[in-house]
């Protein structure tokens, strides 16, 4: 798979290239510029339906949005459906990695962080100690995908952070993405998705 291709799959959506920016942290406070990373926007039909309880939707509540295959989860979430996307038309292992209670409507494509593959795993922990990284948990991307096939799975996966418009990106996100293309990640396997409106 070509690393300029992939982003196919995620749709048609408006795409801009754009530095991944948090305002937690001051510019003299940076050890490296942010990371310059492709946002590719997807439109959602939000959803309507009943708000339920924190557990039913890990508390997104107006994140939640209805499945753009019309399939399961019948109430779903940017993370969900852009791990759909990636095994639908990748053939990849995609899944959205978490530390939060998972509902159980979107087990199939949510696993827990402290669940994902040990290369993985052994990525983030690099990344944690790498001068650009973060000195607490946390930041992994939303998604990770990756040819399950791939001897080195690391050198075919791609990332990919979920935000709804103008939302904030936190210092850790930034930290993550900067300290991962300094470990050798290419810029093209890195991205944001952007849930919009039709």
């Amino acid at each position: 798979m070509a690393f300029d291709e992939w982003l196919n799959a995620l749709g048609p959506g408006r795409r801009i290239k754009q530095p991944f920016r948090s305002n937690e942290i001051d510019v003299e406070a940076r050890d490296t510029d942010p990371p310059v990373l492709e946002h590719v926007e997807i439109a959602y039909r939000g959803w309507d339906g009943p708000k339920g309880e924190h557990k039913d939707s890990m508390g997104k509540y107006s994140a939640c949005v209805y499945p753009l295959d019309n399939e399961e989860p019948v109430r779903s979430c940017n993370e969900v459906e852009v791990a759909k996307l990636l095994r639908a038309h990748l053939g990849y292992e995609a899944f959205f990695l978490t530390t939060f209670h998972i509902p159980g409507p979107w087990r199939p494509w949510t696993i827990p962080e402290r669940n994902a593959p040990r290369w993985l795993r052994g990525l983030d922990d690099k990344i944690h100690k790498h001068p650009y990284g973060l000195t607490d948990r946390g930041g992994m991307p939303d998604v990770v995908a990756w040819d399950p096939a791939a001897s080195e799975p690391l050198t075919m996966a791609v990332f990919v952070e979920c935000k709804k418009p103008r939302e904030k990106i936190r210092k850790s996100q930034e930290q993550w993405f900067a300290a991962a293309l300094a470990l050798g990640i290419r810029p093209e396997a890195c991205t944001v998705a952007i849930r919009t409106a039709p």
